[in-house]
């Protein structure tokens, strides 16, 4: 705004004698509103034009000389006005959205549309959570467990004579598995962790493992030709008893073989090991072979009798401080009596009774063979015991 003085000359001229400019405050509300609405931008990929979008955006509501913005969706449901993002479920289709913009300064404002591509959910990546109760009862596995997440305990097994510590993400039970914070990134086993209650269970399992058939010299499963060792007792106050299937070997291990000609007779030995109120079976096939096909038999021809020794008073096991006395009986009378421990002949004992004294042998297997005398051939038989 211009203030001027008039003036008046005597020839009756009008003048301006001075002139000051005056200048009022500018209004650039417009050009705010203009600069703010053109920078508005997201940082985010760009698809054909389209912001792609698979988060929560940050809309700002607020620029610089006073401009405010406020916002409007076209599908508030998938991306709302306060910029929260709801995608798309996996399978279906990107949804695209519109965003519009309003900035505003005074009665000036301009609006700017952003198409928004939001994009759908992924397939979930998910594994599969499986349990080893190591000898309690079966847990069911968890499938489908979607990747990151957490998954609850199961129902905890049980298992007889132990009481149950937990689950455990190594067989070597050394770190446990926090279903409160752990999540599952991929295919996982978890161990039970146990604590024996009752040694019973645990000592009658380890006697199983141990447990083995005692075979003479040169004898084995497939070819037993004489007497077995079969252990009455087991480690940790275990005991065993036996039942065979067949009279080819008797329940203390005493063989008795077909005759010549025969076949060969299989076996099947059923131990029945027992703690306390514990009991477990362990089997063994034996094949007890006939005479003249066992290792070592000799084939004989012409005229011969066949002597047959039984044994009595025998047993399988022997306690260290005990002695019995075992006594050969051969089918026709016989010349002589000889017998051996462990392959040592015996001197004196040329009787038909022998007596083993316990203490006089190591713990452990042994063998007792009695050879005896007729019309100048020499038959024999094996017993084998054992000192505990």
């Amino acid at each position: 705004m211009k203030h001027c003085m008039l003036g008046v000359v005597l020839l009756g001229t009008l003048f301006m004698t001075g002139c000051e400019v005056v200048t009022g405050p500018v209004d650039t509300s417009s050009n705010d509103v203009e600069t703010v609405i053109a920078n508005l931008d997201f940082e985010l990929a760009k698809i054909s034009g389209q912001w792609v979008v698979t988060d929560n955006l940050t809309l700002p509501t607020s620029a610089k000389n006073g401009v405010t913005v406020s916002w409007a969706s076209d599908l508030p449901s998938v991306l709302s006005a306060k910029g929260i993002v709801n995608r798309p479920l996996e399978g279906l289709a990107d949804q695209v959205v519109t965003l519009t913009a309003v900035a505003s300064k005074g009665a000036e404002s301009r609006s700017r549309a952003f198409p928004m591509l939001v994009k759908a959910r992924p397939a979930a990546t998910t594994y599969t959570v499986m349990f080893n109760s190591q000898g309690g009862n079966s847990v069911t596995d968890l499938t489908g467990i979607v990747s990151g997440k957490t998954i609850s305990a199961p129902v905890a097994p049980t298992k007889s004579g132990f009481s149950f510590g937990g689950w455990y993400s190594d067989s070597g039970l050394i770190t446990a598995w926090d279903f409160g914070a752990n999540t599952v990134t991929s295919n996982v086993t978890l161990y039970a962790k146990w604590t024996v209650v009752d040694s019973s269970i645990s000592d009658v399992a380890a006697a199983k493992v141990a447990l083995v058939v005692g075979y003479a010299s040169g004898d084995s499963a497939s070819s037993v030709t004489q007497d077995l060792v079969l252990s009455l007792t087991g480690a940790n106050g275990v005991t065993i008893s036996w039942a065979s299937s067949g009279s080819a070997v008797t329940a203390l291990g005493r063989v008795t073989r077909p005759a010549s000609g025969a076949a060969d007779t299989a076996i099947t030995l059923t131990a029945t090991l027992t703690k306390g109120s514990v009991t477990d079976k362990k089997t063994f096939v034996v094949t007890v072979k006939a005479f003249g096909t066992g290792t070592g038999d000799l084939t004989l021809t012409g005229v011969y009798t066949t002597v047959v020794i039984a044994f009595s008073g025998e047993a399988s096991i022997l306690a260290k401080g005990s002695s019995m006395a075992v006594t050969a009986t051969p089918s026709i009378a016989v010349d002589s009596y000889q017998w051996y421990l462990d392959g040592v002949a015996t001197d004196g004992a040329s009787s038909a009774t022998f007596t083993i004294i316990g203490n006089e042998l190591s713990v452990g297997p042994h063998q007792l063979m009695v050879v005896v005398s007729h019309a100048g051939n020499r038959f024999s038989t094996n017993y084998l015991f054992a000192v505990q």
